[in-house]
């Protein structure tokens, strides 16, 4: 029964120890447990299995999530390393039309 709460694979391994060791203690507390309590550690178990795939979709959306701003972050810094060059580009540019217009100046006859 509480097998299911820790095989889940979306579950980092810290968190599948935590289960893993509640599990192991509702099983130990099932083992010598009257009626009564054994029911209370049945409901115990199933809101532990929720607790845990609430948890997994929860790690699983939080790592979509992450990627898809690390992948945004890598665009942002493509886009940013490719306006630094253009702007080095463009100062060269410019600094090459300055050369030339005073090539040019200097080839004019003076009037």
């Amino acid at each position: 029964m509480t097998a299911a709460i820790v095989t889940s694979p979306a579950l980092d391994p810290a968190s599948r120890q935590v289960f893993s060791d509640m599990a192991q203690l509702v099983e130990r507390y099932l083992a010598g447990a009257t009626d009564d309590h054994r029911e209370q550690l049945t409901q115990v178990t199933s809101l532990l299995r929720h607790a845990s795939s609430f948890v997994a979709a929860l790690s699983t959306a939080l790592a979509e999530a992450l990627e898809d701003r690390a992948a945004m972050w890598r665009e942002a810094d493509y886009y940013a390393s490719e306006a630094h060059r253009l702007r080095e580009e463009n100062t060269g540019l410019l600094a090459r039309i300055d050369e030339l217009a005073a090539e040019l100046a200097e080839l004019k006859p003076q009037t």
